[in-house]
């Protein structure tokens, strides 16, 4: 079994999922909590634009093409908001984190998440004020 992990929103538990150990990129189910509803409509409504999107189905029921614009640029915003965390409760560095979701389908809700270059769990220390030295320095034309 893969280690579990909660995906937050703004520090609200929305979801948990189990995260396979070597991998860059996964894609995984997600068991909804309840502050998963709070974003709900947001993830269903970039579901649909994406699906419009992937399938060049611009015709799509209840889907107009600057909706789709904007439910995309919505879906971005919330993947930026988004954060994973371990069984302890410690951040986990992702790239990216998007929720999809396909009522009916297995899974309903699903993660796409990108660890490969992830931020470092500690930020580097300071850097060292940079010392003029004259040698450094092209001569003057």
């Amino acid at each position: 079994m893969a280690p579990l992990y909660t995906i937050t929103h703004r520090g609200v538990p929305i979801g948990t999922i189990e995260l396979p150990v070597s991998s860059e990129r996964v894609t995984v189910a997600v068991s909804p909590l309840p502050g998963y509803e709070a974003i709900q409509p947001m993830v269903r409504q970039a579901s649909r634009a994406l699906s419009a999107v992937v399938l060049d189905a611009a015709g799509t029921p209840g889907l107009r093409p600057l909706a789709s614009e904007a439910a995309l640029g919505r879906a971005a915003e919330l993947g930026r908001a988004l954060e994973l965390r371990d069984a302890t409760g410690a951040l986990v560095p992702t790239d990216f984190i998007d929720l999809t979701e396909w009522p009916g389908g297995t899974p309903a809700v699903a993660a796409t998440i990108g660890l490969r270059d992830s931020h470092a769990r500690q930020p580097a220390p300071a850097a060292p004020p940079r010392i003029a030295d004259s040698a450094a320095e092209p001569p003057a034309s």
